[in-house]
């Protein structure tokens, strides 16, 4: 991004007044951080790099507080230049910590979360899937698998169907379409204002403008916002602009705050060398399936470059730690993954994402002007998403700053992006009224254009998911068994009577460290859930996770998984056939490859297409999962392009 003239800064200025924020230079620097925490959980060690002339003074609040006098000081027992030691803490809390510097060049704000073993909590949640219509059909057994890993993550969940968008045009059709579905969902939302909520937009669910704002410091315009749909009760009056175009008028959050987790999965806007939007849904609810049972690794590494995006990359060193933060970017470390997060001013060309070399971080911030007008042709946040195995998310960061360091303890990309949105209070028109500073380049405050691409409640350090969990009817009780993960502690099991729950937990809810269990007193037709429990050592300190549900019915069996080697012979694409036999059920079976080279393997409207031109000849042998309706298996088939010529 070139440095703006001096007109622009000045209409950014008056922009940043319009908008409720602080013109002018942001007042805090970004603080980078390091942490330990003790073995047995009394005592957090912060420390940083000497900042000139300094006096400290350090906040702390749990995790769970919210609002801006939550931040409590505390007088650490050795707090130097350059550290600080606090010993007043206990095992099992979730803590964070504000530390703030005064130096001669203004004042420098870190934050930082840790915790010992820090308990699992449990709560009600809500996940709203609006879906696309158009997509319904043809995406109908990924969504019936996409919703249950949502319920088995601990979500009620429902469904809504919405017209799909007219597209980039702001008419009043378009304006319609945003305001009935946001009646819609608000209509559900106040049906249990008590509930936590995930708003999941799949397809080209309808977009909303509003604003006239440019954070990129260009032209001013309308911008994007699924922030829209998750306020169920500011106001959003519309306006007509100078080229007769409709669209909502509030630049920032006239609530203050959103009340659900937002994501959008949506590749309408992607143009034909990116594979079709259907074949693009299908890959994307893959990775997210197989990504949630801890198919594709529990990674600790994440990259990180550009100075626009430096708070984020400050909260990579409390996710996985400074060490394991490497210098790169989405096109250069390809090959050195997989990583947990990817922070970086990625291409601006949307186009070229779908021949560069792909990103392998499942979390990513991808900066850049024009960047954050998600519904544009090609747009590079959208492309970053649509790449294969590893993006699950995309989001445009620096302008506010996201706050990701509470992921360090396994909290969601979608609570992370409610702390950046809600941080501030708008209606006070006042900078002092955030949570988090610093906030970017300006002092923005509930900005309507913090949108994030993905699922929302996908979280980072994944316990693999129980292995061959069954149930089966033995005279009047149902045995079931399964085989624990190598990381987990136990399991902890659930019955339901329909699959949709809600799920009551066994044996009183207490952990089960064998093998099976036998349920005495069934219910007819019963849906089991089993998940797995075990300690997340993390670089933060330690938390209580549980896996993905694993499901069984006593009436289901899983489809045999063959062992199956595809020798090939010519030069050309071909659909793959997975070894399944399930001759009564064969149209339910959902087959889904792990991962395989990058390129040569991809999703087609005729299914998953191997292209052997370009990779090196030989046994290739590639990873599968199998979906019936209840159960996830997973098989290996093996390719064989010894015979093909180059």
């Amino acid at each position: 991004m070139s440095p703006w003239p001096p007109l622009r800064a000045l209409l950014v200025a008056l922009a940043c007044l319009c908008l409720g924020v602080a013109a002018g230079a942001e007042p805090a620097q970004p603080l980078a951080l390091d942490g330990q925490i003790s073995d047995d959980g009394t005592k957090i060690g912060l420390n940083w790099a000497p900042v000139k002339n300094t006096s400290a003074a350090v906040f702390r609040r749990t995790l769970d507080d919210r609002g801006l006098d939550t931040w409590q000081p505390i007088a650490p027992r050795v707090l130097s230049g350059t550290r600080l030691l606090d010993d007043d803490i206990r095992p099992g809390v979730a803590y964070e910590y504000q530390v703030r510097l005064q130096g001669q060049d203004g004042v420098h704000i870190g934050y930082w979360a840790a915790g010992h073993q820090v308990p699992h909590r449990s709560e009600a949640r809500t996940a709203l899937i609006v879906i696309d219509e158009t997509i319904a059909t043809p995406l109908a057994l990924h969504l019936d698998r996409f919703e249950l890993d949502l319920i088995g993550d601990g979500w009620q969940v429902a469904r809504l169907l919405t017209p799909r968008g007219v597209g980039r045009k702001q008419d009043r059709e378009a304006v319609r379409q945003a305001q009935a579905l946001r009646a819609q969902i608000a209509e559900r939302y106040w049906s249990d204002p008590f509930s936590s909520y995930a708003l999941i937009l799949v397809g080209h669910v309808p977009v909303a403008y509003t604003g006239n704002v440019f954070p990129d410091g260009h032209k001013p315009k309308a911008v994007p916002s699924d922030l829209f749909y998750a306020d169920p009760e500011g106001a959003w009056p519309v306006i007509e602009d100078a080229k007769k175009k409709l669209q909502f008028a509030p630049g920032g959050l006239p609530a203050d705050h959103i009340k659900m987790q937002v994501g959008r999965i949506d590749f309408a806007n992607l143009g034909p060398a990116f594979g079709g939007e259907i074949p693009l849904l299908r890959a994307y609810f893959d990775k997210n399936h197989h990504w949630r049972h801890g198919r594709l690794g529990d990674t600790r590494q994440a990259y990180g470059q550009n100075k626009h995006v430096i708070v984020e990359r400050n909260g990579l060193r409390n996710i996985v730690g400074p060490d394991a933060v490497t210098a790169g970017g989405h096109h250069d470390t390809t090959g050195q993954g997989p990583f947990l997060f990817g922070v970086d001013f990625g291409s601006w060309k949307g186009g070229e994402y779908a021949t560069l070399p792909p990103s392998e971080a499942v979390f990513t911030i991808n900066f850049g002007s024009g960047k954050h007008m998600f519904a544009g042709r090609d747009n590079p946040m959208t492309a970053l998403l649509a790449q294969p195995w590893y993006p699950l998310t995309s989001a445009w960061g620096g302008r506010p700053a996201w706050q990701l360091h509470t992921m360090a303890l396994g909290e969601s990309i979608g609570a992370a992006h409610l702390r950046t949105v809600n941080n501030g209070e708008r209606s006070r028109g006042m900078p002092d009224t955030r949570e988090y500073v610093p906030t970017g380049r300006y002092d923005w405050i509930n900005p309507t254009w913090v949108n994030l691409l993905g699922d929302p409640t996908l979280r980072p350090f994944p316990l693999s998911s129980l292995r061959d969990f069954s149930a089966r009817a033995e005279g009047h009780a149902v045995q079931l068994s399964w085989t624990l993960p190598a990381a987990a502690q136990g399991v902890i099991l659930y019955r339901a009577e329909t699959r949709a729950g809600p799920y009551r937990a066994l044996a009183g809810g207490d952990l089960l460290t064998g093998g099976a269990f036998t349920d005495p007193g069934p219910v007819a037709g019963a849906w089991y859930m089993a998940r797995a429990q075990g300690l997340a050592e993390v670089y933060a300190g330690s938390f209580y996770r549980l896996s993905q549900g694993a499901f069984a019915t006593a009436e289901n069996s899983p489809p045999e998984i063959l062992p199956e080697q595809i020798t090939l012979t010519e030069n050309t694409p071909v659909p793959l056939d997975w070894p399944v036999t399930d001759p009564d059920n064969a149209d339910q079976l959902l087959a889904a490859p792990l991962r395989g080279p990058a390129r040569a393997l991809r999703h087609a409207d005729e299914g998953v297409v191997f292209d052997p031109a370009g990779v090196q000849r030989g046994r290739l042998t590639l990873s599968f999962s199998v979906f019936d309706g209840v159960a996830s298996r997973l098989g290996t088939v093996e390719i064989d392009t010894s015979g093909v010529a180059p």
